[in-house]
């Protein structure tokens, strides 16, 4: 899924307030959102993202944890570890 069809997507279903992470954009990480407007990315995912722009995998796995995880405030999304790839996620 691109940023756009993310983008698009949201406002389809009433959520077009929902803050995403765009820069870099995580698109291929987004796995939903929450019931309060939240958006969900899958935080493998979004290690992969980065490792596919170019970056070692250990940097992208600090740089998420830091700058992702690490700064969660008010309406920022949510990181989650998908630990059952039954339910649509990469897996640990």
């Amino acid at each position: 899924m691109t940023e756009q069809e993310v983008k698009d997507a949201l406002i389809e279903t009433g959520f077009e307030e929902t803050i995403l992470y765009t820069n870099p954009s995580y698109s291929k990480a987004f796995v939903g959102v929450s019931s309060d407007g939240i958006a969900i990315y899958d935080r493998t995912a979004m290690i992969q993202c980065l490792v596919e722009e170019g970056m070692d995998e250990m940097d992208a796995l600090e740089w998420v944890d830091y700058n992702c995880i690490g700064s969660r405030g008010h309406g920022l999304p949510i990181v989650i570890d998908v630990i059952n790839p039954a339910f649509g996620g990469i897996g640990i």
